[in-house]
């Protein structure tokens, strides 16, 4: 019997892992592989929600941007009417985007990490109490209750977490990570190898297993952008071109005129006669 504590997600993970194995049969590494898959599938919608909150604040950040520019960044030196003002602005390019911009933030701390921290240390647990996960590994790995001694593991997992920053996915930040953020993360997957490289295999195999999934998931929305389109997240190509149209609607959001109602178009333009072509004509009329 394994002890996970008190816990409630870890426990549940810990359950579910054991019910996979009892159920299905499966050696110990398969059962960690299938509750990893089980796992991204299950939270898919969670990452899908992130992706289009995330996809349109990169869209509206111009547009808050210049209602910062107009109020100088003086917002907190401001006098309580000109505050409110602030925040009744801002507030409208957030509903016209659909907006919350701390949603992110929580669906991260209550339904991600619990659920990240929960199967870290049930598998700990299982290393640490099960016997079987001894002999419950295979190729290179037969022994899931300690470390990779030939640090494969460990390596796969950043590899695989680096192609999928590369691919723009990471995170439900896919088509739309920074320079400065893609750079963090492609740091903290050098990092990653001895930070992890002292786990149980068991626990390295299920952070591989999930990050197979984020790359096939990454791999999706790179090269079918139709399945962003269908999911209703917003594409790099949604972002304003034109700084004098984020400046048009962000006016005409101060004067009480609905941000959707106002044309963002870019004037046309009527191109004049060249030269060459004056001078042409003059020489078709002496001839």
């Amino acid at each position: 019997v394994v002890d996970f504590g008190w816990w409630p997600h870890v426990q549940a993970a810990g359950y579910g892992i054991m019910a996979i194995h009892d159920t299905l049969g499966l050696p110990w590494y398969g059962s960690i592989a299938v509750a990893a898959f089980t796992l991204r599938l299950l939270t898919f919608p969670v990452v899908v929600y992130q992706m289009r909150n995330t996809g349109r604040m990169a869209i509206a950040k111009p547009h808050v941007e210049e209602v910062n520019r107009r109020y100088g960044g003086q917002k907190a030196q401001a006098s309580e009417e000109a505050r409110q003002r602030y925040m009744e602005e801002v507030s409208k390019v957030w509903e016209k985007y659909q907006i919350n911009p701390f949603s992110s933030f929580f669906v991260s701390m209550g339904v991600q990490l619990p659920v990240m921290t929960g199967f870290f240390f049930a598998l700990n647990r299982l290393a640490e109490q099960s016997p079987d996960m001894a002999t419950g590994g295979a190729l290179w790995f037969q022994d899931l209750s300690h470390m990779d001694s030939t640090y494969m593991l460990p390596i796969l997992t950043s590899a695989m977490f680096l192609t999928t920053v590369e691919l723009n996915a990471a995170e439900g930040m896919a088509g739309q990570t920074g320079s400065g953020v893609k750079n963090g993360l492609r740091l903290l997957s050098v990092v990653m190898i001895p930070a992890t490289a002292g786990f149980p295999a068991a626990t390295l195999l299920h952070f591989f297993t999930s990050n197979m999934f984020g790359l096939l998931q990454g791999a999706l929305f790179k090269f079918a952008p139709g399945t962003k389109k269908m999911l209703g997240i917003p594409s790099l190509a949604d972002l304003p071109q034109r700084t004098s149209d984020i400046r048009k609607e962000t006016r005409a959001a101060s004067v009480g005129v609905p941000l959707h109602k106002v044309s963002t178009k870019p004037p046309q333009f009527k191109s004049a006669p060249s030269k060459g072509g004056k001078s042409s004509s003059k020489k078709k009329g002496r001839r």
